[in-house]
């Protein structure tokens, strides 16, 4: 069975497949958007997701997730309105600041790469209840 949506921009039925829930026109209409928007930013740095968002008639949740993308950066973190999902920090692009990601990075590595855990050996008393 298709999977049928509705476009989040125009409210038309299409059939998804991957991505946004948008029909393929929005979608190609979006593309071109995303290129305009990131040559207004190139010509004003200074312009704010909220400006962008009137000036491009695109709804600010749907530019902020091309923050969270990356396919939009500010080169003044302010600008973006989106903050760290960690730390609440204002980011200029992506979902983390820098020093969450490297929490982040440092959390995943390989446990001998964190710190060198000392000789537990002979110190681990077992549980005499054993289920």
């Amino acid at each position: 069975m298709d999977d049928v949506r509705v476009c989040e921009l125009c409210g038309t039925l299409f059939k998804y497949s991957i991505g946004p829930e948008l029909c393929k026109e929005c979608l190609g209409k979006t593309e071109k958007k995303l290129h305009e928007i990131r040559d207004d930013m190139e010509r004003d740095p200074g312009l704010t997701l909220s400006q962008l968002s009137e000036a491009h008639d695109l709804p600010l949740p749907f530019l902020k997730n091309w923050v969270y993308e990356e396919r939009i950066k500010f080169s003044e973190p302010k600008s973006s309105e989106v903050v760290c999902k960690a730390c609440k920090k204002p980011i200029g692009c992506g979902k983390y600041c820098e020093d969450c990601k490297t929490d982040l990075l440092i959390g995943f590595a390989p446990a001998e790469e964190k710190r060198e855990m000392p000789d537990m050996k002979g110190k681990i008393r077992r549980s005499r209840n054993r289920w």
